[in-house]
């Protein structure tokens, strides 16, 4: 006797696109074409169901709740009609939404919010060195979910007589992911996007390291912003 195996996803999509060609060759008149989980609305909004029936996604065709569309729960949401808006919604099981567009703007994304890099604002208080080897300054420390990094340092010479350089490099890898020099004046220097090493998930720990090259003075640096970007 043959065991029943689980429907697979692809198994659903099948099924789904050829009740869709139904719609097409106007064999099945209804508003909503539903099978497996997986329903298509007639202006164009894809919703996927997990088997307890929650919305697990919604692609457009959803009208902007009233209130703050990215805490409205999936019953709101499964209830609108219309094209206004929520266009992308992707919930996790306690039923957040953790991945949505910005209906309002029509740009970028609602959720999750994304972090800024906080740094001391004064060239003096940012960490410095006046050794002619590279010197450890800040510890960056993520998890690697993107395969390049963007980073701006803000970096400067005490003086005019001295100058230096300042580095990024993955303490695991040791691996330099940009070099920049250093000169008298707060200078804004750009790192990457550049390839990242590691794996998906790793841990990662970017050094700033700097040294001096010439003079008597400090050579100072300061991340002031850091990122992870697509390839």
């Amino acid at each position: 006797m043959l065991t029943p195996q689980p429907d697979t996803l692809l198994d659903r999509l099948r099924r789904l696109e050829d009740r869709i060609d139904q719609v097409a060759r106007g064999t099945v008149g209804r508003d909503m074409v539903s099978v497996a989980g997986i329903s298509i609305r007639s202006q164009g909004g894809l919703t996927v169901k997990d088997s307890n029936g929650q919305s697990t996604l919604f692609v457009g065709g959803l009208t902007q709740p009233a209130s703050e569309p990215h805490t409205e729960t999936r019953a709101t949401h499964a209830a609108a009609t219309g094209a206004g808006a929520l266009r992308l919604a992707i919930w996790d099981r306690a039923g957040n939404v953790i991945f949505s567009d910005d209906t309002p703007s029509g740009a970028g994304i609602g959720r999750p919010y994304i972090g800024g890099t906080l740094s001391p604002y004064r060239p003096t208080d940012w960490p410095a060195t006046q050794l002619p080897d590279w010197d450890p300054l800040q510890r960056l420390m993520f998890n690697r979910q993107h395969p390049r990094i963007h980073a701006i340092v803000h970096a400067i010479a005490d003086d005019s007589d001295t100058t230096g350089e300042i580095r990024l490099r993955d303490s695991a890898s040791n691996t330099v992911l940009g070099i920049v020099p250093v000169t008298p004046g707060d200078v804004e220097h750009t790192i990457g996007p550049i390839v990242m090493p590691g794996n998906f998930g790793a841990i990662c720990e970017l050094l700033l390291e700097a040294h001096r090259t010439a003079g008597a003075g400090n050579v100072r640096a300061s991340i002031t912003y850091f990122t992870g970007t697509q390839s």
